[in-house]
């Protein structure tokens, strides 16, 4: 009598392949979304009439240049000290390379 021997079928690992297209699904979508699909929200928050608007306001800020124009404001002179000036002491030699 003879005895018939066969090989144990070997199972797909179905989690790596699943693993795999579903990376595969993010990639494809997020290149979709990040370079071809419409982008409303970017159009709604930048329309021209809002940046030429913004752009006038801009146009109408002046700057100071002048530094007896800041010190003699009166808010500038409201202003008191806060914290106590540093005191700085000898931390060490004068010269930390010389010999002793």
């Amino acid at each position: 009598m003879a005895f018939v021997l066969e090989e144990e079928k070997k199972s797909i690992e179905w989690m790596p392949i699943l693993y795999g297209v579903a990376g595969a699904a993010f990639i494809i979508g997020a290149v979709y979304y990040l370079f071809f699909s419409a982008s409303p929200l970017i159009t709604t928050l930048t329309t021209t009439s809002d940046l030429e608007k913004r752009a006038e306001e801009l146009k109408q800020v002046t700057v100071v240049s002048s530094q007896d124009v800041i010190i003699s404001d009166p808010t500038f002179k409201s202003l008191r000290q806060q914290v106590s000036p540093l005191t700085t002491s000898n931390l060490g030699r004068p010269d930390p390379f010389s010999p002793f």
